[in-house]
Order: C-alpha cells, then sequence, then structure tokens
C-alpha cells in the first residue's frame, strides 16, 4: 500500500439549502466521529443562499474546527451549483456526498476506506443505505461493465463517493460550462449535475457497489409551513414534459461524449429503459394528487349530507378514479 493512500484523507460533502437545523445536527455528529475509520476526515457545507430556517446555518459560520469547511452563496445557485461548490471545496482523496437530513453510520465507514486503500483504480462507489439495500457487493471495470451496473441505476445523492484524482475541479467546470451556461439550460443536468458526474467517472475508473449499509436516511418533508396548495402540488421535475425534456438532456450527454459505439448503445438503452418507467409513473403521480384534491374537497366540505357521506363519496370518486385511469 502507498504512503499515500495509508494517509488517505476523505471529505464528506453536504450541499444545504433552508435546512440549518439539521445542517447543524449533521455536523456536530460528524466532528465527533472517532479516530479509528482509518483516515484523516473532512467536512465541507455549502449553504445554497438559504432565506428560511437559517440559524443553524449562523452557528456553523462560527465552528473553530480546521476539519471543516463552510462556504455560503449570496443568493440560490440552483441545486447544480451548490453540488458543485461543495466538491470543488473538498481537498480529500476521496468524496462522500450526503444530503443534509441523513446521516452516516460511524461503525461501517471504516469499511469503505478500506476498500479505497485496496482498489486504486475505483473511480465511483455507491454505499448502501436505506434508499438503496443491495444484496451483494459488486465491482465493475470502466467502461461498459461500469456503465451497465451503474449508470442511471439511481439517482438518489447520499452515499455516492467520488475518486477526487478523476473527478477534478477541472471536469466539474467542464460539465458546468458545456451543459449549464448558454442559451439552452440542460434540463437532465439542471436537476441530476452528479449523474453527469457519475457518467465521467464511470467511464474513466471501475465502479464498487457495497452491501454494508453506511447511509440513514432521514425524514424527507418541507421543512417550511405547508398549506393546502402546497400538499397538492406535483414537484416540475416529475411531470411529463420535464421528464421528456431530461431524457433529451441525457441525450445530448451520450452525443456529445467521445466512446466506442457499443458503449454508446448501451447508454442510450439505459437511457430509454430509465425514462420510460418514469414517464410511467408521471402519469401515476398526477392521478394520485387529483385523487387526493378530489378527497380533500370532500373532508372539507361543509354540506352536512356530504359530511355524512364522506366515506361513501371518497369510495364513489376511488372506484370512478378506477375506471378512467
Amino acid at each position: 500500500m502507498s504512503d499515500k493512500y495509508s494517509k488517505l484523507k476523505l471529505s464528506i460533502c453536504i450541499p444545504s439549502y433552508n435546512r440549518g437545523h439539521r445542517a447543524l445536527e449533521l455536523v456536530e455528529k460528524l466532528l465527533k466521529f472517532k479516530n479509528n475509520i482509518g483516515c484523516e476526515l473532512e467536512v465541507v457545507l455549502s449553504n445554497n443562499g438559504s432565506d428560511k430556517n437559517t440559524a443553524g446555518y449562523q452557528v456553523l459560520k462560527d465552528v473553530e474546527d480546521k476539519r471543516f469547511k463552510y462556504h455560503e452563496f449570496e443568493y440560490n445557485n440552483r441545486y447544480y451549483g451548490n453540488f458543485n461548490q461543495v466538491i470543488k471545496m473538498s481537498t480529500g482523496d476521496w468524496c462522500l456526498l450526503i444530503s443534509d437530513e441523513d446521516e452516516i453510520i460511524e461503525e461501517n465507514l471504516a469499511y469503505y476506506v478500506s476498500i479505497i486503500k485496496s482498489n486504486p483504480n475505483l473511480a465511483v462507489i455507491k454505499a448502501a443505505g436505506d434508499e438503496y439495500d443491495f444484496d451483494d457487493d459488486l465491482i465493475a471495470q470502466a467502461g461498459k461493465e461500469a456503465i451497465d451496473k451503474f449508470y442511471l441505476r439511481g439517482a438518489y445523492l447520499s452515499g455516492v463517493m467520488y475518486n477526487r484524482k478523476i473527478i477534478t475541479n477541472h471536469v466539474i467546470d467542464y460539465l458546468h460550462e458545456r451543459y449549464a451556461v448558454g442559451s439552452s439550460m440542460n434540463k437532465a443536468y439542471y436537476y441530476y449535475p452528479h449523474l453527469f458526474v457519475d457518467f465521467f467517472a464511470l467511464l474513466h475508473g471501475d465502479y464498487f457497489q457495497c452491501k454494508r449499509k453506511l447511509i440513514k436516511c432521514g425524514e424527507a418533508i418541507d421543512d417550511q409551513e405547508k398549506n393546502d396548495s402546497k400538499t397538492i402540488h406535483m414537484a416540475e421535475y416529475t411531470t411529463l414534459e420535464s421528464r421528456m425534456e431530461q431524457m433529451q438532456g441525457f441525450v445530448q450527454l451520450i452525443a456529445d461524449t467521445e466512446m466506442s459505439e457499443l458503449i454508446k448503445i448501451t447508454c442510450f438503452k439505459a437511457t430509454i429503459e430509465k425514462y420510460i418507467f418514469l414517464m410511467g409513473y408521471s402519469k401515476n403521480i398526477i392521478k394520485d394528487i387529483i385523487l387526493q384534491f378530489m378527497i380533500a374537497l370532500i373532508e372539507k366540505s361543509e354540506c352536512k349530507a356530504v359530511i355524512d357521506n364522506k366515506e361513501l363519496f371518497a369510495e364513489f370518486i376511488k372506484n370512478l378514479f378506477d375506471a378512467v385511469f
């Protein structure tokens, strides 16, 4: 084992927005990790111009710990901007991405560090967690094999690890300039910049998928005050129109990238498979939103006849939906 890898440094990278209380809790936990994980630890957090729930960020600004780096945008730079920033701030040999509402299982982190030290050709690692529960460990060589196993197979951020020798700041800047700057914003990059980074990593290094659980997912809720309109709101990225724009964005990425014809075919097949599934799922989301809205109208009705028979009306609506959809 090289001296460099025996002194490995891992950066835990946290893009955060409007959840200062959660960000503070996570950073405090990470800085209390014991020194038995097999590497030097760095914690990096970027606040994406938050304008709500900011008290925790004010505390984080004053943290005096050389292992912690904090950045704050004056304005919201969108997810892709904050994602890029938190990686570019990292100084570790590897970086581990985690959402501010999730947690890292400390006792299992040393195992992942040992995997990194034993496999210098790795470019990307996907760690198991509540969101992804893998049956087996899996390693795939760079190129077609890695693309087959990982490309578009999961979009959840927490638990993805990058080799910073491969995912350099130059790579981050290149992807941003090509797909976020100019008159036509690539919608796939807009929502999923980490999948563009995954793609580059898979072409230039090996992929490892690990079944040992590393990520404990927090409750993904809207921390801001909810109102009736939000409870029936369909997230923009889940609409059919948005899904089609996202697919076009990934097709552009494939077309732009120099690689063998066989790998391009593999990528196109994976993209088609993914978005046929997602477009069908979008239709189901629309159905559920409309159904919830109709039932909510009954529950809020001031008509006594409706109130007394709301269960009957709810069943009537559900039966209609089964027939129409």
